[in-house]
């Protein structure tokens, strides 16, 4: 019997974050069969060396994890530029030669241009990190949480991004990182056989879609949006004292792991920076920019990574009477383009990411210790459902890979359309039919 592989690129890249990494080693190995062929996915990592240096032969497509890659890119594009062009080219060769592209959640604003205008940083890197493979745009509202507060920036900045941030990042915290959302099906190989008008998938933030003019529409968000769905109250950083900003600075300088910063020269221009930051001398963009101008870019990546851990750990939050507003009602949740020869899936949602069902959200109580790696909110009396529609997320990354409609991994039969077996046509002999011809006129004359 036949073998066929499917090679599947993971990029393993971020800048500060990168979300449900794990939940894609299930794809290595699964087997599946198809007549007389056997079909075996087998599990790539890549890294940012491997694309800079065109070692893409392989692998049949790439996958773009939720994470937030593209202020990667966009600090490449503005002080490492050769760096950047390499990238973004060997990228858009290996697609449109063949391969294919799947982006979840941030991976889908490392592909698509940014459709609202800009105002905070990260917003600002996917506007500058676009891919250039599609005509799809992504509506997406995000912020660092608290330094955008010590920017001057509303806590509502961070929008849809407060359900995966505000749910801790400790191993004690709960870590459930988004809702489930029931999104509305449409017509597409990949759901081709699925007998259902939604399909529950997990949702972490992720942006909404505007399709460009040749792009499928394969799953839409619901009529109601998040908020409405399921709210979240909004929590502003205190920090120490009254707040205000110099509470809001003295509470994140004591939260960041000073030990973890060997020179001293280093500490004394993070404070300084800060300080600056919370005066409004430097805006949140110029604030990163200078970072990345004094020190190389190993040392500055160190240095974020140290603020981000600072970011997490800084007490104190103060709940708001207040509900996080999203907007992502109507629109796209994931499209299919073309590029060249290779097929783009774009995709707000996370398909490999464990779903639940019932359940609501439960602000933390206000103490003095509330902090973002612990938590600000919990979920309460929900129902596990695991990774129930893990089917798709094969089907989808098989797609991209090239494979055809009659080639892909199967839906699991509690998906798919019932056909009801046809009655047996009884067959009556020529005497059995005059029979009954006669015994029915005998009861018409009775």
């Amino acid at each position: 019997m036949r073998e066929k592989i499917v090679r599947l690129g993971f990029l393993n890249e971020k800048w500060l974050f990168l979300w449900g990494e794990e939940n894609f080693r299930d794809l290595n190995n699964y087997k599946w069969k198809i007549g007389e062929k056997i079909y075996r996915f087998m599990l790539i990592t890549k890294n940012h060396n491997d694309i800079l240096d065109n070692r893409l032969d392989d692998i049949d497509m790439i996958i773009f994890p939720g994470s937030d890659l593209y202020a990667k890119l966009a600090i490449w594009k503005w002080f490492y530029r050769d760096k950047y062009e390499r990238w973004i080219k060997n990228i858009q060769n290996f697609i449109k030669n063949g391969g294919g592209c799947v982006g979840h959640c941030g991976g889908a604003n490392v592909i698509c241009q940014l459709y609202n205008e800009p105002e905070t940083f990260y917003e600002k890197t996917i506007r500058e990190a676009y891919l250039g493979i599609a005509e799809t745009k992504v509506y997406q509202k995000e912020s660092i949480a608290l330094i955008d507060q010590l920017a001057g920036y509303p806590p509502t900045a961070l929008e849809g991004a407060a359900y995966p941030i505000y749910d801790g990042l400790s191993e004690n915290a709960p870590q459930m990182g988004g809702i489930p959302i029931d999104f509305i099906v449409k017509n597409h190989p990949i759901l081709e056989g699925y007998k259902g008008k939604t399909l529950k998938i997990f949702w972490g933030g992720g942006p909404g879609l505007i399709p460009g003019n040749e792009a499928k529409t394969i799953l839409s968000y619901p009529e109601k949006d998040i908020p409405d769905l399921q709210p979240l109250n909004v929590w502003k950083y205190v920090g120490v004292g009254k707040g205000g900003r110099i509470g809001m600075l003295v509470g994140l300088l004591k939260s960041i792991a000073w030990e973890a910063i060997e020179d001293i020269g280093v500490k004394r221009y993070i404070a300084k920076s800060l300080r600056e930051l919370s005066l409004k001398k430097l805006t949140e963009e110029e604030f990163i920019k200078k970072i990345y101008r004094e020190y190389d870019e190993d040392v500055a990546d160190e240095i974020f990574e140290i603020l981000y851990e600072g970011v997490a750990k800084a007490k104190d939050w103060n709940k708001l009477g207040q509900i996080m507003p999203v907007k992502r009602a109507n629109m796209a949740a994931m499209v299919e383009e073309e590029y060249g020869d290779g097929r783009v899936l774009i995709c707000g949602p996370h398909p490999e990411d464990p779903i639940w069902e019932n359940g609501w959200i439960e602000p933390s109580p206000e103490t003095k210790e509330n902090c973002l790696w612990d938590g600000l909110m919990r979920w309460e009396k929900f129902k596990w459902l695991g990774k129930k529609n893990y089917w798709f997320l094969r089907r989808e990354v098989a797609w991209a890979a090239g494979l055809d409609e009659n080639e892909l991994p199967p839906i699991p039969e509690e998906y798919t359309e019932k056909v009801l077996p046809s009655k047996p046509v009884k067959r009556y002999t020529l005497i059995e039919i005059l029979m009954r011809f006669f015994r029915s006129l005998f009861r018409k004359v009775k």
